[in-house]
């Protein structure tokens, strides 16, 4: 499998691909003369909308993916609506050719899904870095490391001071690279502050906490035998990105940057897919701390800032809110037509197009 080069032009998002589910050639099925597998997409179509109108994050001009990690990486997805949207995109969208695409859809929708190596072939991708960065690393990779907490007594120009502080220090460790397959505000945060950089770095392969330190994430894959292994953000490098301020109470504790939990809990907007209604929300959250207007804010204070964006102008379109219902109903008639699963698999072993398994008389 070759890598795939891809195109960005700035750090903010623009369109890119168009929605299959508001693909022209799709929305009148009696209207046109279709074959079996487009009345199938047909039908899919129907069951309700699942994702987004386009594609809002570019990729980095000229990067391309590892050999060895297209080769090697087995896909895995936390949240099985990913998989279920990805699929879809694949059968209905126009243009998608290879797993590398499926990748910078997933990244540029801003989904959750996580690329491992299985044990076997890490030798492949020792790292080169020298001794010296290998030394000052090993630190962080240690059982307990803890970093300090952010305090917020100084003021909001103070505290800005030492949460970007923070931020750079932890988008620079080897291991950040992970935060772009996280998605959602947190994949959104590293975006704006060194976007580029932690993306070429992930599309690079794994860091030196899996290759060298043997730290991060491992867990098994169906269809292999044995353990995969993945760059992994510790709990408190994640609460630090979105300037998590402890406070001993939960009621108290705060952020100056919504979680994916506070979204999920207070925005109509996140559906675990990056969108316009999001990008809104999260411009407007840099604006008002680069400003002073907003500080860091507990959870009941970030579901009023959020009701907001619900209702009126800023409100999600009608029918754009997906439900478990139309990804249940989609998620079924994928597998009436389509064999392969692919959590758990090897991208090498992921053949695209998918061989459609329903014939022209439904069998």
């Amino acid at each position: 499998m070759s890598s795939c080069n891809s195109a960005r032009s700035s750090p903010y998002p623009r369109p890119r691909l168009q929605s299959p589910s508001h693909r022209q050639s799709y929305q009148h099925c009696s209207d046109l003369p279709f074959t079996s597998r487009e009345q199938f997409i047909c039908q899919l179509d129907s069951s309700g909308n699942i994702t987004g109108p386009s594609t809002l994050w570019m990729m980095p001009v000229g990067s391309t993916w590892s050999v060895d990690f297209l080769e090697e990486g087995v896909l895995l997805f936390p949240d099985n609506c990913t998989q279920t949207r990805l699929h879809y995109w694949v059968i209905c969208g126009p243009g998608i050719l290879n797993m590398c695409h499926i990748l910078n859809l997933a990244i540029g929708q801003g989904m959750k899904f996580i690329l491992a190596i299985p044990f076997e072939s890490l030798p492949r991708f020792h790292s080169q870095e020298p001794p010296s960065m290998m030394n000052l690393t090993k630190r962080t990779y240690d059982s307990g490391f803890q970093a300090s907490p952010l305090t917020y007594d100084k003021g909001r120009v103070a505290f800005m001071d030492q949460y970007l502080g923070k931020l750079a220090d932890i988008l620079c460790r080897p291991h950040a690279r992970a935060v772009i397959a996280m998605g959602g505000p947190t994949s959104w945060i590293a975006w704006f502050y060194r976007g580029k950089c932690l993306v070429e770095e992930f599309m690079s392969g794994p860091s030196i906490q899996v290759t060298v330190h043997h730290h991060g994430g491992v867990t098994s894959a169906p269809s292999l035998n044995m353990p995969v292994f993945y760059d992994q953000l510790l709990a408190q490098e994640i609460e630090l990105i979105h300037s998590y301020v402890p406070l001993g109470n939960p009621t108290e504790d705060r952020w100056a940057f919504p979680t994916t939990e506070i979204l999920k809990e207070c925005s109509k907007h996140w559906r675990g897919e990056w969108n316009q209604g999001c990008e809104h929300i999260m411009g407007n959250v840099v604006r008002d701390l680069g400003s002073g207007l907003l500080a860091p804010q507990t959870r009941k204070e970030w579901h009023e800032y959020l009701r907001g964006n619900n209702r009126g102008e800023y409100a999600p379109p009608l029918g754009s809110v997906p439900s478990l219902d139309n990804f249940t109903s989609v998620e079924n008639k994928i597998d009436t037509a389509f064999l392969v699963h692919w959590h758990g698999h090897r991208l090498r072993d992921i053949y695209l197009p998918e061989e459609f398994m329903i014939t022209a008389s439904g069998n």
